[in-house]
């Protein structure tokens, strides 16, 4: 290989690794504002399970309370048909 042919071999080399170099750059920000939107959707999908939670157990007080209600009244039926 010539001195010429050398040189112009790696001016090819340096303009390619130059254009893979900015590409890697422009993946690298890609993955950045990739990395930022699923930060924000994590934050949104776990007060979206905090505020589900939260209603679950309103409800599940909820249902308590009225289970308790209908014993009472169940018991409440059963003590009257044995005073009937």
């Amino acid at each position: 290989m010539t001195a010429t042919e050398y040189r112009q071999l790696i001016e090819f080399l340096e303009h390619r690794f130059g254009e893979v170099d900015r590409r890697f750059t422009e993946m690298d920000g890609r993955f950045t504002g990739l990395d930022g939107g699923l930060i924000e959707l994590r934050h949104d999908m776990l007060a979206c399970f905090e505020e589900t939670s939260r209603r679950l157990d309103r409800l599940e007080q909820g249902a308590l309370t009225v289970r308790q209600i209908v014993w009472r009244i169940e018991a409440g039926l059963a003590q009257r048909t044995l005073d009937g």
